[in-house]
């Protein structure tokens, strides 16, 4: 595998008025089936009760250099196993 960084690239960023820890962190970026990259990322209070709601979703087709988000409930990310099955984590609200 090789990874090359480049200038960073906006995704998604929180509002002006937002003034809080906790939100907007948590990144996980995976390959999809398809080629596309996809982002998650935390966009809750840093909080047990966040736990289960939708996580902030964007998709990149030009490997990272652009970005459109995805409103909820967006994509189901997770690892597509050889017999067809998705494994993801999971959090109950």
């Amino acid at each position: 595998m090789k990874i090359v960084l480049h200038d960073a690239v906006l995704v998604s960023q929180a509002p002006a008025s937002l003034r809080s820890w906790g939100p907007w962190q948590f990144p996980l970026i995976q390959r999809m089936e398809d080629g596309r990259l996809l982002l998650e990322f935390h966009r809750e209070a840093d909080s047990a009760v966040a736990y289960g709601l939708p996580m902030g979703q964007a998709v990149s087709s030009d490997e990272g250099n652009t970005w459109q988000e995805i409103p909820a409930p967006g994509i189901q990310a997770g690892l597509r196993l050889p017999n067809g099955d998705l494994l993801r984590a999971f959090q109950f609200p």
